[in-house]
């Protein structure tokens, strides 16, 4: 089974990981890693919205994918669990649901603690973007 770990950071930056389980190791390289995408994201759950849409990108149809993220937030708004008001995030939602109809996606979602997220892994190792100012204690 293919995974995607999935995540993306406030300053608009989403980062996809893709591990196949039950494969030899090194089947999968860092250089085999699909490349950073630059969002408009502004806020964390945007930002945590554009990972997991990203992974959906990534995914062929009819191929059994399980999409690992660290947004309880995102996990239960697609499961239908959480509920929102915010037009932004509702758009969202619509997005993902019609990229999974449209192109016959067969995904699972699963949360995972922000420690086991291996594309929040690859976030963390990126150095800020020049245009953020470091803050002085």
């Amino acid at each position: 089974m293919k995974v995607l770990y999935a995540d993306g950071d406030r300053f608009g930056r989403v980062v996809v990981h893709i591990q196949l389980e039950g494969m030899p190791r090194g089947t999968v390289t860092p250089k085999s890693q699909p490349p950073i995408k630059l969002t408009g994201a502004s806020t964390n759950n945007e930002a945590e919205w554009e990972g997991f849409l990203y992974a959906l990108e990534l995914v062929d149809s009819y191929v059994q994918v399980e999409i690992r993220l660290d947004s309880l937030n995102v996990v239960n708004w697609m499961e239908g669990s959480y509920r929102t008001r915010d037009q932004r995030m509702r758009e969202y939602k619509r997005r993902a649901q019609r990229m999974i109809v449209d192109r016959g996606l067969n995904v699972c979602l699963k949360w995972v603690r922000r420690e086991q997220n291996k594309a929040g892994h690859r976030l963390e190792d990126l150095p800020f973007p020049e245009w953020v100012e470091p803050v002085d204690d």
